[in-house]
């Protein structure tokens, strides 16, 4: 599969290419949650600058294609510091999204069910 079979193109102000699905997925929700109020631009870059200058500096920053890893950690630890989300829910959401990921025949879609088991 060529680079340009596996990639997904937004074409807007400017035209952003994805290379996976989660990748335009991450980019939507960052700015539907600066739509929706939950940051500023000034403190969304500010953020991800701080994100990709503290991984230069332990050495834990990779290439280009790092770029929305960084996104999701800066989401991620932005919406724990506004007190949007809490680690913990998140961390015991990915846990139940892993075991129906793990229970779920392949081909199929995922269903997560909530705690009242619906």
């Amino acid at each position: 599969m060529t680079e340009s079979e596996s990639s997904i193109t937004v074409t807007g102000e400017r035209e952003t290419t994805f290379k996976e699905p989660w990748q335009a997925q991450i980019f939507a929700l960052v700015v539907q949650m600066h739509k929706g109020g939950a940051f500023s631009w000034t403190e969304w870059s500010e953020a991800l600058g701080a994100e990709k200058k503290a991984a230069a500096e332990t050495g834990t920053g990779g290439s280009g294609s790092d770029d929305y890893r960084f996104w999701l950690t800066t989401l991620e630890k932005l919406l724990d510091r506004k007190g949007i989300t809490h680690t913990l829910e998140r961390v015991e959401r990915e846990e139940a999204w892993r075991r129906a990921a793990l229970a779920t025949p392949h081909g199929e879609p995922i269903e997560l069910k909530t705690q009242s088991g619906k």
